[in-house]
């Protein structure tokens, strides 16, 4: 009996810990587009789809890494399947150009072209 109880509490904690992490398009649109930036010798493009579905790369060299998967925020954290970003600016219109977006994750410069 106590092994039911425990799991049921897993099961519960499980669902609630995952309910605090929304689908990033229902949090706030602006994240959808094709967002790229760079970093020393570091090249980044994350596309962010309505659907809340991305995709991450990576651009080092002639090596290049892929991240899919569901988009969710939860705080200041964005998340792409396993990938986590500190939110460091959320997505806004650039001042000078109100055709661009601008966002700063983990201290990296992302725009965007809408």
């Amino acid at each position: 009996m106590m092994r039911i109880s425990t799991c049921l509490l897993c099961i519960c904690l499980l669902f609630t810990v995952n309910a605090c992490k929304k689908k990033v398009t229902k949090t706030n649109s602006d994240f959808v587009g094709d967002w790229s930036g760079a970093k020393s010798d570091s090249q980044y493009n994350l596309l962010i789809e309505s659907n809340s579905k991305g995709v991450f790369h990576t651009y080092k060299g002639n090596v290049t890494k892929e991240v899919k998967g569901n988009v969710r925020l939860s705080g200041s954290t964005l998340k792409v399947f396993i990938k986590k970003f500190h939110v460091d600016e959320v997505p806004r219109q650039d001042a000078d150009n109100p055709l661009k977006y601008v966002m700063v994750l983990d201290g990296i410069t992302f725009t965007c072209w809408k």
